[in-house]
């Protein structure tokens, strides 16, 4: 079984990529948080992380015995609890997760704030002088902080310049992919299809 996650920071398109691989590869797709639980309005901010937790290892049994892409997961929730009040750091969260399922590949998509704001006004109403701040933070926390920890603790983590169209970024994932096949179980590409060489 093969599980492939994709990371990022808010508007840089993960949930595109993750549901475009997932339909290219047959694969389920997967999103975290889990609808059941998650309720930013209703539920304290310290009661939310730790069902972030439980959610990993809900999934976890499933990830490991199913072809899957999964649209954010730990290291999301590393990055992003530093904007917590009160906030545990990456290493801290790491300890309580540690034993969930590790991902086979993860892309992370790299983009500047400015752009995924960008993205993200089109969509979402927010206080955008807020949000840049709040961004830039999480975004700094992944490189600095999330990445190199998991890498340490033997994530396979690629990053891949988000600032491409969709298209391209989903080409440079499926090439990469099956240039790692001999470690990784994928379809075969369909006949006629052909996908020029990435660099990630």
């Amino acid at each position: 079984m093969t599980s492939i996650l994709i990371e990022g920071i808010d508007g840089t398109g993960k949930t595109s990529l993750a549901i475009a691989l997932a339909a290219k590869l047959n694969y389920t797709y997967l999103k975290h948080p889990s609808a059941w639980y998650y309720d930013n309005e209703t539920t304290s901010a310290y009661s939310n992380a730790h069902l972030h937790v439980a959610d990993f290892y809900i999934n976890s049994d499933f990830i490991a015995t199913n072809n899957v892409v999964i649209d954010r997961y730990l290291p999301s929730h590393m990055a992003y609890e530093i904007l917590t009040p009160n906030a545990s750091n990456a290493v801290d969260w790491y300890r309580v997760a540690q034993n969930v399922a590790i991902p086979d590949i993860v892309f992370y998509l790299d983009c500047s704030v400015q752009e995924s704001c960008k993205r993200l006004e089109t969509r979402i109403k927010k206080d955008w002088q807020e949000t840049t701040m709040q961004l830039n933070i999480v975004r700094r926390n992944y490189l600095e902080n999330v990445i190199p920890l998991l890498k340490i603790k033997g994530w396979k983590i690629y990053t891949i310049d988000a600032h491409q169209p969709i298209d391209v970024i989903v080409n440079k994932c499926i090439e990469f992919l099956y240039r790692h096949n001999e470690s990784l179980q994928l379809p075969e590409l369909p006949k006629g299809k052909s996908y020029y060489v990435a660099r990630v």
